[in-house]
């Protein structure tokens, strides 16, 4: 028999979540481009909503991981490699077509990679982590103690 929570929808194996997680930022660490980012935080939002994760929790989380990639954003439109037309220019300060390219690029891979983590393990409890690292992955004791600490 299998539990159901609130919502209706089975609890899903913390370290599934971690390896899910994992996925995510690999294939998104590896991309500079906005469009893989912006299309991978769309169905990252269809997807939370699907196994029935709450509004207000995703937008209040969501709100906190926004301010940091906005400031993310700003640091690399500042200051990032200047390439094409450039707009503003003031000592170290240059805004030109490529940092801001960079800077959106940035901004929704920081949102995409950060909004699954927080999602994912808001409500995983440490000893449900602790042992799907020693059952399901087999690592280590000392390593999953760790973990749990």
């Amino acid at each position: 028999m299998t539990t159901v929570d609130v919502l209706g929808v089975r609890p899903v194996n913390p370290v599934a979540r971690l390896l899910t997680a994992l996925l995510i930022a690999g294939g998104l660490v590896l991309s500079v481009d906005w469009v893989s980012a912006l299309t991978a935080l769309a169905l990252e939002l269809v997807l939370f909503f699907a196994v029935g994760a709450r509004l207000r929790p995703v937008l209040t989380r969501g709100a906190v991981i926004a301010v940091a990639a906005a400031l993310t954003a700003v640091t690399i439109l500042l200051y990032g490699q200047p390439s094409g037309t450039v707009h503003w220019h003031f000592l170290l300060i240059t805004v030109s077509d490529g940092s801001i390219a960079l800077a959106l690029a940035t901004f929704l891979r920081v949102l995409a990679i950060a909004l699954p983590s927080v999602i994912l393990f808001a409500d995983v409890d440490p000893t449900e982590l602790a042992d799907g690292l020693g059952q399901v992955l087999k690592l280590p004791a000392r390593f999953v103690l760790g973990a749990l600490a």
